[in-house]
């Protein structure tokens, strides 16, 4: 079942069953708002009620959902953009800390993209994110299920998890080993999105 939202700007109020379209308005009318909600959204948001859970391995607007992960207390379904979304380039610059995290990928590139990481504001245009290094590894995961079949075994791809100043955490999706990189080196990116799922 839908769930209703009303927002209320001045004088001008909007009642609707679409998040999308409530998150849209929001962020044309109160950005600010926006980009201090507890919950990070990027693109428009979709919100999914438990009783039709999204299973991993299937299909949501012609891409995978390939894992669940809960981050900050809220459970997310992972969606992998696939081959022909994959952007490459340097993770950002050296002699430069930025704080990120192994688990949130979305905090992580917009963390990036704040210090300059064009790879991160690349993809943060495509209303997409770098995924952390957990969410590399269930990428592995799915890909050893046979969710995932496109991966390029050739390069180790970057992930969002700085590993120092200097380097940056990729991993390898031939066999799935973790390594660091120099950030001024080029390496493609896989892109996903997250959707959270409202109980």
């Amino acid at each position: 079942m839908s769930q209703e939202i009303s927002l209320s700007v001045g004088g001008s109020s909007l009642r609707t069953q679409s998040p999308a379209l409530a998150l849209q308005v929001l962020q044309h009318l109160c950005p600010d708002v926006v980009r201090q909600l507890p919950a990070q959204f990027v693109g428009s948001l979709e919100v999914t009620q438990a009783e039709r859970s999204m299973a991993i391995g299937s299909s949501f607007e012609g891409c995978v959902i390939f894992a669940r992960h809960w981050i900050g207390g809220v459970e997310y379904a992972l969606i992998d953009l696939g081959a022909a979304a994959e952007i490459e380039g340097a993770w950002g610059k050296r002699d430069q800390e930025v704080a990120t995290n192994h688990g949130d990928g979305i905090a992580n590139t917009t963390a990036m993209a704040d210090a300059g990481s064009d790879l991160a504001k690349q993809a943060l245009e495509a209303g997409a994110y770098i995924p952390s290094v957990a969410e590399c590894h269930l990428l592995m995961y799915a890909k050893q299920m046979g969710l995932v079949t496109d991966l390029r075994e050739d390069i180790a791809y970057w992930t969002s998890s700085q590993c120092s100043a200097n380097s940056a955490y990729c991993l390898d999706f031939e066999n799935g080993w973790q390594i660091n990189g120099a950030k001024y080196y080029e390496r493609p990116a896989r892109l996903v999105r997250r959707i959270p799922i409202i109980r």
